[in-house]
């Protein structure tokens, strides 16, 4: 029995191929989409994300994972907190 090995098909040169996304771009990918799943009335959940390790505190601190995670969750946490935090002060403040 002689079985025919058969050679892969050769694409042209000029054949458009569609590469997939490196391991590590693919797994930030991934890591993202659970970290912007995160509960948005939890800040101290995405403070613990971020010590995990570099890779994901740079993805957490970066301008587009914030923007991505308010609009998912409509709220703006940082803002939220500074307005709660400057009226504690003003309370103190009166009295």
């Amino acid at each position: 029995m002689h079985m025919e090995q058969q050679s892969p098909a050769r694409l042209s040169p000029t054949t458009p191929v569609e590469m997939p996304p490196p391991a590590a771009a693919l797994m930030d990918e991934l890591v993202e989409e659970f970290l912007l799943r995160l509960p948005p009335d939890d800040p101290a959940s995405l403070v613990n994300a971020a010590l995990v390790c570099k890779r994901w505190g740079r993805l957490i601190a970066g301008p587009a994972f914030r923007r991505k995670f308010r609009k998912i969750h409509r709220t703006k946490l940082l803002h939220m907190a500074r307005g709660q935090a400057f009226r504690r002060r003003r309370r103190r403040r009166r009295q």
